[in-house]
């Protein structure tokens, strides 16, 4: 009785450890019993594992579906383990794949909860729009970089109007010789090839010239590194235009 006594140990110790991998209770002991005799059919495994016989066919099915066992064709079905390396080695590989994608999505949301993502946007449609609420919801200040300006003012005309009834502190970058909205900081900077805007140092958008795509991002790090790298990449005009 020595020996069955130990083996019951071992099987309940390792039953426990696989548990841990997905396994329910009965998988893990008929795993182990399996792995333990080397092959068996139904109700030798049951007798082994201490699991009820009826409920044998089912659980052992269930362990060839997820890869662990193969099973003979004839009657009886004999069971046999799957190498125990090639099983290793699987799992290994899944737990580093799986941790390998939380390595890559750490640190996307900041501890306050804010995505570091970027979200895209196609449509000019959409792209106007997102640019309309960008400039109506800004509270302390607007950062514009833009290749052009004429479309730009008819487009938004309504919430440049608003953002000087609201004191809102605008700066624009724009190409030279391009006529600005009064009230607004201009630089200039030749060679601008999509449009840009941060509102509150907090939101950034990057748009197609056309406006057909763009992308933007609520995390103020992001818009903090583009805005101090449109400024510091244009040249101050020197007064309010």
């Amino acid at each position: 009785m020595e020996a069955p006594e130990r083996l019951k140990d071992q099987i309940d110790a390792l039953a426990d450890d696989l548990m841990e991998f997905g396994l329910t209770s009965y998988e893990a002991r008929a795993y182990v019993a399996l792995v333990a005799r080397g092959y068996g059919d139904a109700e030798l495994i049951a007798q082994s594992a201490g699991i009820p016989r009826t409920s044998s066919y089912k659980v052992l099915s269930s362990l060839v579906e997820k890869g662990l066992i193969i099973v003979t064709q004839g009657r009886p079905k004999i069971y046999k383990p799957n190498p125990i390396e090639s099983v290793q080695g699987e799992t290994v590989d899944r737990v580093q794949r799986v941790y390998g994608e939380l390595s890559s999505i750490h640190g996307s949301i900041s501890e306050s909860g804010v995505p570091q993502l970027i979200y895209t946007l196609t449509g000019r449609n959409r792209v106007i729009e997102k640019i309309r609420e960008f400039l109506d919801t800004a509270d302390n200040s607007v950062v514009l970089s833009v290749p052009y300006m004429s479309e730009f003012r008819k487009l938004y005309q309504r919430e440049f109007q608003g953002l000087v009834a609201r004191s809102i502190d605008v700066t624009i970058i724009t190409a030279p010789f391009q006529k600005v909205p009064e009230e607004a900081t201009v630089l200039r900077r030749e060679g601008i090839i999509a449009v840009d805007l941060i509102t509150d140092g907090e939101n950034a958008l990057i748009a197609a010239p056309d406006l057909s795509a763009a992308g933007f991002t609520t995390n103020a790090f992001l818009a903090d590194h583009l805005e101090r790298f449109m400024v510091m990449t244009a040249e101050p005009e020197g007064s309010r235009k």
